[in-house]
């Protein structure tokens, strides 16, 4: 071999071990490090999401199992069915099962799971099912006394649910930091806000509607309402919409019912005689009452649908109607929450009319002060009139061009209402812009209808 080549090989290989050397005195280093900072308690590596099981972590408390028939919570349901039958339903099709999908989901995403709750970005508590237990629970109060005493002991159920979700909360800020903590509260309960839990306002809170949450608005997320059920449609269809607008559901006039509930009541009266609208307003389980399959059908063949708010600003409505295709107007105020509001792009596929008269439905301090706190959450009006009178005009002003435009932008977004039990980003639903939200390194590959 030529010496010149020999020796510039020779150099070569110098430069690649001294290049090696210093790769491996790197990884060293920073191995050493990273050692050092677990050891203090300082690691900043933080990834992923822990989900903080109460039954695992809290010995002691009965098993929950929602999918278990003989476990805490669903055994607290089936006691207050045997008074309330016509509250039945399986899980999976359960407005409140929101958080159960959620847990869920992230259970099968291996990935993304912490081994610890100081080595995760986010803890989730994972107590819908205690939670539900708790829910449920507050129509205890139903019974006569000596029935439930009875019931309760046929039932085995010895320990109160509420105060068993009470222990889960305060056992939470001796073992986990409130900030990086996430609860979950998919009903309109309120399962700790009385001031004994007062970690809970540093907390992340996802909630059916902000009235179960104890944080302040910037770490609260109203998510969906869960609106899964045999009726929902796996493709959507835009013929056949010979209704203008529809509205079903509760409302009651007296005085002492909220704003929402008078709104309600006030539309169904006014506009229940029009021959391009269904107006059908009745409570849950009274004589006349659609049922699910018939009420999701209207949906299915209007072009708009009222989205209003009722006892609280929130309702699983605003997500079956747009699972259904359904264009969804807001009315108010008060107005209805608009799940996922801080992402999801309102204006392109929904209405927002203001009524500027609403002496017909607010007539006291209490629905003053729903009127101002109740706001849009789905963007300013799009529409604003004078009374109530106006809002089937306006309707009807819309043109066909700009509906066709908001019934393709819903086709999009609706993933964004549909809870399913397994992470998919290429295809996004309600699950993964939950874990988004929570955990922003986890990307979303579809993000057409995300503000």
């Amino acid at each position: 071999m030529p010496s010149k080549q020999r020796t510039r090989r020779q150099r070569f290989a110098a430069v690649l071990a001294g290049v090696l050397s210093l790769a491996v005195l790197y990884v060293s280093q920073r191995s050493s490090m990273q050692t050092r900072l677990l050891l203090d308690g300082q690691d900043t590596q933080r990834a992923g999401i822990y989900v903080w099981d109460p039954a695992v972590e809290l010995p002691g408390l009965p098993p929950c199992d929602h999918e278990d028939p003989t476990s805490f919570a669903p055994v607290v349901k089936h006691l207050v069915l045997r008074r309330f039958p016509k509250l039945a339903e399986c899980h999976e099709e359960y407005q409140y099962a929101s958080a159960w999908y959620f847990e869920r989901a992230l259970l099968r995403a291996h990935q993304l799971l912490a081994p610890s709750p100081d080595r995760a970005e986010v803890v989730l508590i994972a107590s819908s099912c205690y939670y539900e237990a708790a829910f449920w629970s507050r129509l205890f109060e139903k019974f006569p006394a000596e029935e439930l005493a009875r019931l309760k002991q046929e039932a085995g159920i010895s320990v109160e649910p509420e105060q068993v979700m009470s222990s889960i909360l305060d056992a939470v800020p001796a073992r986990l930091p409130p900030e990086r903590t996430l609860l979950f509260f998919p009903a309109p309960y309120n399962a700790g806000c009385n001031g004994t839990h007062k970690w809970m306002a540093q907390a992340m809170t996802y909630a059916g509607e902000k009235q179960a949450s104890c944080g302040p608005t910037e770490r609260t997320t109203v998510v969906p309402f869960n609106g899964n059920s045999p009726d929902v449609p796996a493709k959507l269809s835009f013929d056949n919409r010979n209704t203008l607008v529809t509205y079903i559901g509760g409302g009651d006039y007296a005085e002492h019912r909220s704003a929402g509930q008078r709104l309600r009541h006030y539309i169904t009266a006014q506009l229940g005689n029009e021959s391009d609208s269904f107006m059908h307003g009745t409570c849950q389980g009274c004589a006349g009452q659609l049922s699910h399959a018939e009420a999701m059908n209207k949906y299915q063949t209007s072009t708009f649908c009222l989205v209003l708010a009722g006892d609280a600003p929130s309702s699983r409505r605003a997500t079956e109607v747009i699972l259904h295709g359904c264009l969804p107007v807001y009315v108010g105020p008060p107005f209805n929450s608009a799940p996922y509001a801080s992402v999801v792009d309102y204006s392109k596929f929904s209405v927002v009319i203001h009524v500027d008269d609403t002496s017909g439905w607010v007539s006291t301090p209490v629905h003053q002060q729903q009127a101002a706190k109740w706001v849009s959450e789905a963007g300013p009006p799009t529409h604003s009139i004078a009374n109530m009178s106006q809002l089937l005009p306006t309707l009807r002003s819309i043109s066909k061009e700009r509906v066709s435009e908001m019934q393709l932008a819903l086709q999009r977004v609706r993933r964004a209402f549909l809870w399913k039990s397994v992470l998919n980003p290429e295809q996004p639903s309600a699950v993964d812009i939950a874990l988004h939200l929570a955990l922003p390194s986890y990307h979303l590959n579809d993000s057409t209808f995300i503000k």
